[in-house]
């Protein structure tokens, strides 16, 4: 009986062993087989779908590992390619063809390092004259990419806006300044409308001072023009400037220390400047997780030096790459502000917080979608803003939510259009600054 009950369960270990896909060196071939048509007939997403599904039971295989390697590069999965044709290697060293492979691949990531290491491992292996016509272009590519480095980078972006703004003066929809007293109705404000243009251009330059610090120049300016006459007051001209000094700690981990300046102007009548201090860092977790905190000074100038002010900010950042094409951006902001000429500015000093949640959905190379979720409050933190308050002194605070959409276009690699639409509610707890407005712009940018 005993050696009956061993001999039945010797047959089902057996059979189990047979139906393993693992052993089952038939299934792998074919597998590998039907990935290779897949991807030679164009559909390299099935190709790469079928080879992922069968990484646990494959992993491990040189075989396995490299198609599945080579299959998830031409998929555009960078990483899973390294780490499949990592384990390759770990096997074999000598393994020509994946060395070759992981070139590719760190090229893509704009590793030059990483990819000039398994290229030089690749020559040393005799690789076939086919071969050859492959590896001239990978050293250009390398050689080119490393005089960038030594060069640094420059950008220049050039672009036009035409919208429609609901609110241009940030009014509530209608509001009587002296409701309730002998002046009732002399002094009504409302929100009130404009189509506008917008010329806008910036410049980006980043200079290596060596394999591990930076310098980095940005000087952008924009001008709005009002349509509606009586939104002329309103015509702005931006110029912003910032200098930073980059030091990178290793290739995931780098800090930046800079200035920045601005100064805005109202229909050509300066409005308000700023200068500033701000530290950053950043951390490229993982390939999908990057994290930035920036601390900012800064000290606000206004025309006739009324409500100047200084500030202190923190800001962090999360950027998740949840997919190839879907990725999310969370933000939290805190901003103190101290008045500098108190009798000058209602409600002194006060408190701003914002947090806002953005995703990039990468519809295909050309077109992508964008959507945000903005909420801030604002916080004063003395009586005031008695003129706006029917001669009421009253503690201000104000809570905003603000929804935006944006599609973008790439008619080429330099041109790109974009439609945006956005919405912003505000209800604060002095009703003058009760407010809703909608914003809708075309745009076309040109990049070099």
């Amino acid at each position: 009986m005993l050696l009956c009950r061993n001999a039945r369960l010797a047959l089902v270990v057996l059979v189990a062993c047979l139906n393993s896909p693992h052993l089952s060196a038939q299934t792998l071939q074919d597998a590998i087989a039907r990935a290779q048509q897949s991807a030679a007939a164009g559909d390299v997403t099935s190709a790469f779908t079928e080879l992922q599904s069968l990484e646990n039971d494959y992993a491990g295989d040189p075989e396995f590992d490299y198609w599945y390697g080579v299959i998830a590069l031409r998929a555009g999965e960078e990483s899973e390619a390294i780490v499949a044709l990592q384990r390759v290697i770990a096997v074999n060293p000598k393994h020509a063809g994946a060395h070759m492979e992981l070139v590719g691949a760190h090229l893509r990531q704009n590793n030059v390092e990483r990819a000039q290491h398994h290229l030089t491992i690749a020559k040393s292996l005799n690789p076939p004259e086919r071969a050859a016509t492959m590896i001239q272009r990978y050293e250009e590519a390398i050689a080119e990419r490393q005089q960038r480095a030594r060069d640094g980078v420059s950008l220049v972006v050039l672009g036009t806006d035409v919208g429609y703004d609901s609110n241009y003066m940030n009014y509530p929809d209608t509001f009587d300044l002296f409701q309730g007293t002998f002046l009732e109705g002399i002094a009504i404000l409302e929100a009130d409308e404009t189509a506008f243009a917008t010329l806008r251009g910036s410049y980006y330059r980043q200079k290596p001072v060596n394999e591990s610090e930076y310098f980095e120049v940005t000087a952008s300016g924009q001008a709005r023009v009002n349509q509606a006459d009586e939104a002329g007051a309103f015509n702005t001209n931006i110029v912003q400037l910032a200098a930073l000094y980059g030091e990178r700690v290793n290739d995931r981990q780098q800090f930046k220390y800079g200035v920045e300046a601005s100064k805005i102007w109202l229909d050509e009548q300066s409005f308000r400047s700023h200068i500033g201090l701000q530290i950053s860092y950043e951390h490229q977790m993982n390939d999908q997780d990057l994290v930035r905190a920036t601390t900012r000074l800064r000290d606000f100038h206004f025309k006739n030096n009324r409500n100047d002010y200084r500030s202190g900010m923190g800001e962090a950042e999360w950027t998740h790459k949840f997919s190839k094409v879907l990725t999310g951006r969370f933000r939290g902001a805190a901003e103190i502000e101290r008045v500098k000429n108190n009798p000058a500015r209602p409600g002194g000093d006060a408190t701003r917080l914002y947090v806002s949640a953005d995703f990039d959905y990468q519809w295909d190379d050309r077109n992508k979608v964008s959507a945000g979720l903005i909420y801030g409050r604002l916080r004063y933190h003395d009586p005031g803003f008695a003129i706006f308050n029917r001669g009421q002194d009253d503690m201000r605070s104000d809570d905003l939510v603000s929804l935006r959409s944006e599609w973008q276009h790439n008619l080429t690699r330099n041109w790109q259009l974009a439609l945006s639409a956005q919405y912003r509610n505000q209800r604060s707890s002095v009703d003058f600054f009760d407010l809703d407005q909608s914003l809708v712009q075309w745009t076309v940018t040109y990049a070099y």
